[in-house]
């Protein structure tokens, strides 16, 4: 009896341990310590594995950039379950998460409707409507279209809103989806104080975004005369061939990589004395914007002459700003150039590897430098809708003429004397490691060249190949 009491004791006691273990590493975990949450996750797998532990293994990797080791881990839990059914519907919201960012979409539908059904897990709803399959499942939609918002309170109240909100707006019922906003944005003025509240703010963003497709704010009048022209995108996307061409194609003067922009952000943050955030343009007052103009302007006016004509400025790490451009600037317009990430590592890697910033160096930190750069210009375009062009290097390469065809009736001047596969013959300075490129005919050298480099770097690049298996091309 005395060892049975023993043994229960030390049953007790490692439990009690575990316990403790795993509050901590959660503790790190919201407190966003990755790292050290990872470290301690793994500390309590290895004293004694568990569905929780192995699962915040795996979201801490995600949120370490480690997809692969994530989705290893993920595995693992799922393995887990079939030996423990009595997975928590917190549990399956955590592997749907991570489906989610691995690409895994109909995996990650399974996991939010299971989460969904064993908890009424609201973060799962909220992640079935965002889901790209969710219009596709009719399922999907009854379950998330259906939810009671009466039954629920506080935060969750609003994340049923959200999710309604945001799937009505998919499946292109925006009075419906600008109705559930605006509810859930009287709830929020009257729970919270508007401008501190960090929901509410979200919020705000989503109702000035459902409100522009209601109301078709891209009027073609604000840019059927397009005079600021910004090609934005990472590194060595090609945005100096594209500004080239488009200088040679619309007589606009090249302004290079001007510092007008950020020079004028510079500025407003020493007045401000706090940083400007990509939230900020939301809450910005005219003064503020008029402020920001004028700045640009100016700084344009020192450096070059565009009294006559319009200006084509690469705008490279300018993708937290775009809100600011478009809000200040009716007669702007944005180019998104992207390119295939094999070849843009490869390209950045062997160009600048010099340059201080840490993506150029290696494939995982340049695979997160990829990921904000595509969700700030993703959010933009659906802010902007209209007024933010995504286009391709790739097809910009093969078919130039076809692939800007489009572009040209939002342009002051288009000239028709001029083939745009000429524009190599310009003489205007370029100022960048793209100097001899646009100097030659349109080439394919640089496409492709990852499949001939992949093999060096498979031990590295993990989490790039992620990337390149999600690329339209």
């Amino acid at each position: 009896k005395r060892a049975a009491n023993a043994a229960l004791f030390d049953r007790y006691l490692s439990h009690k341990v575990m316990k403790a273990l795993l509050s901590k590493a959660n503790f790190l975990f919201q407190r966003g310590l990755f790292h050290q949450a990872d470290a301690a996750f793994r500390e309590c797998w290895e004293r004694q594995p568990s569905v929780e532990a192995a699962l915040g293994v795996a979201l801490s990797s995600l949120n370490l950039g480690k997809l692969l080791d994530a989705q290893n881990w993920a595995e693992r839990v799922i393995a887990w379950r079939e030996a423990e059914p009595n997975l928590t519907g917190h549990g399956y919201a955590i592997l749907g998460t991570i489906s989610t960012d691995l690409g895994n979409y109909a995996e990650a539908l399974e996991y939010h409707l299971r989460a969904w059904e064993l908890a009424r897990f609201t973060q799962s709803l909220y992640a079935l409507a965002r889901n790209p399959l969710s219009t596709q499942n009719a399922h999907v939609k009854k379950v998330v279209l259906s939810a009671n918002v009466k039954d629920f309170h506080e935060r969750d109240y609003i994340r049923v809103l959200f999710a309604q909100g945001h799937l009505l707006r998919r499946m292109g019922r925006l009075t419906d989806a600008y109705s559930n906003f605006n509810t859930a944005n009287q709830w929020l003025r009257q729970k919270y104080p508007f401008n501190s509240h960090q929901e509410a703010l979200r919020l705000q963003t989503l109702i000035h975004t459902v409100g522009q497709h209601i109301s078709d704010i891209s009027d073609t009048r604000a840019i059927s005369l397009a005079r600021h022209i910004y090609v934005i995108g990472l590194p060595r996307c090609g945005s100096t061939v594209l500004a080239q061409m488009l200088a040679w194609k619309t007589g606009y003067v090249s302004a290079g990589e001007s510092q007008a922009v950020p020079k004028t952000i510079v500025a407003l943050q020493q007045k401000l004395k706090q940083p400007i955030l990509p939230k900020d343009f939301i809450n910005a007052d005219k003064e503020m914007l008029r402020a920001f103009r004028d700045g640009v302007t100016t700084e344009y006016k020192n450096t070059i002459d565009i009294t006559a004509t319009g200006v084509i400025d690469k705008q490279l790490w300018l993708a937290p700003f775009v809100g600011w451009l478009l809000t200040a600037f009716d007669d702007a317009l944005v180019i998104w150039l992207r390119r295939h990430p094999g070849d843009q590592f490869i390209s950045n890697y062997t160009i600048l590897f010099g340059d201080e910033r840490r993506f150029n160096h290696h494939a995982d930190d340049f695979v997160q430098a990829w990921q904000l750069h595509d969700q700030l210009m993703s959010m933009w375009m659906q802010m902007f809708p209209g007024r933010v062009i995504p286009l391709l290097f790739e097809k910009l390469i093969d078919e130039p003429e076809k692939l800007l065809q489009p572009i040209y009736p939002l342009i002051d001047n288009v000239r028709t004397d001029v083939r745009i596969e000429d524009f190599y013959q310009q003489s205007a300075v370029v100022s960048s490691a793209s100097d001899v490129q646009v100097r030659q005919k349109l080439n394919r050298d640089g496409i492709g060249r990852w499949n001939a480099e992949s093999k060096y770097l498979s031990h590295r690049s993990g989490a790039l190949e992620q990337l390149i298996r999600k690329y339209p091309l």
